[in-house]
């Protein structure tokens, strides 16, 4: 553990995981300002490195073009 904000954890990156979820959205009780609806964790991306992972900017684009509503899957690793 890195940090600590409450029962949230920041660890280091190491690993990249493929999210899945049903939607995103902005939210203003999270510290990077964005709510997935249902997250889970879908794989482990073994064959993907820490560098080919997507940033959490990816996920405020998602939400500036209007493809929130819909579902995606995406690798991302959080910028904090």
């Amino acid at each position: 553990t890195i940090e600590r904000f409450g029962p949230v954890r920041s660890v280091r990156a190491e690993l990249v995981f493929e999210l899945a979820f049903e939607n995103i959205q902005p939210s203003p009780r999270h510290k990077s300002g964005i709510a997935l609806r249902f997250p889970r964790i879908k794989r482990w991306r073994r064959d993907k490195s820490i560098g080919e992972a997507d940033e959490l900017q990816t996920l405020k684009t998602l939400l500036g073009d209007g493809r929130h509503s819909r579902p995606a899957d995406r690798e991302v690793k959080s910028d904090s």
